[in-house]
């Protein structure tokens, strides 16, 4: 995995005070935002099955790569259903 440098020049904002990078979630927000406990949070991380990134002792999580994870599981699901429909 690629990480993008901060820039320190402008102290990682771009115009308008917005940052010019993603904040990354950590695994409370995670659970709260797929209505999850935290310890599968954890788990599914540390067993690669939700996209993560451990920083140190702690997981961090990009929206946008939730985001497509749930999208994939999604469709995956969707054509399981239509395939025992047949």
């Amino acid at each position: 995995m690629v990480f993008k440098q901060w820039r320190s020049g402008d102290g990682g904002l771009a115009k308008g005070g917005k940052m010019n990078q993603e904040v990354l979630l950590n695994v409370k927000q995670v659970a709260q935002y797929l209505q999850l406990k935290e310890s599968t949070i954890y788990s599914w991380a540390q067993d690669g099955k939700i996209p993560a990134i451990k920083i140190g002792r702690t997981w961090r999580f990009r929206r946008a790569d939730l985001d497509e994870w749930l999208e994939r599981h999604l469709k995956s699901e969707n054509s399981a259903k239509a395939t025992e429909a047949d």
